[in-house]
C-alpha cells in the first residue's frame, strides 16, 4: 500500500515592505506597510498578556501603517484612537476591546 501526498507550494517574490512585516520582530517592532487592522491585532497580541480585542468586525479591515515597539501596546492603541477615531475599552481580565 502506497501513500501519496501533494502540496500546493505559491513562491512569490517578496518586496521591501514585506520583509520588513516579516523580520522586524527580531528588533523588538512590528512594521506594518497596509495590512489590516485584524493582522495587526493578531501580531500585536503575540507579546501580550492582556489581548487586544477587536469587538467591532467592520473595523478588523482598516488598513493600516506603521512602526511599533512589540512592548508597547498603549502607543499602537492610541495612534489607532487618534489617527482612526477607534474607540478603545477595557474588557474582562484587562483586555483592551476596539470598536467605532
Amino acid at each position: 500500500r502506497r501513500l501519496w501526498w501533494a502540496y500546493l507550494i505559491h513562491i512569490r517574490q517578496l518586496n521591501d515592505a514585506d520583509i520588513q512585516f516579516i523580520t522586524a520582530w527580531q528588533d523588538d517592532e512590528l512594521v506594518f506597510d497596509g495590512q489590516p487592522l485584524g493582522v495587526a491585532v493578531d501580531e500585536f497580541n503575540r507579546y501580550l498578556t492582556a489581548k487586544i480585542v477587536i469587538a467591532d468586525p467592520e473595523i478588523s479591515s482598516i488598513r493600516l501603517g506603521g512602526r511599533f515597539h512589540t512592548h508597547d501596546a498603549k502607543g499602537f492603541i492610541s495612534t489607532l484612537h487618534t489617527s482612526f477615531g477607534i474607540h478603545v475599552s477595557e474588557g474582562e481580565n484587562g483586555s483592551v476591546l476596539l470598536s467605532r
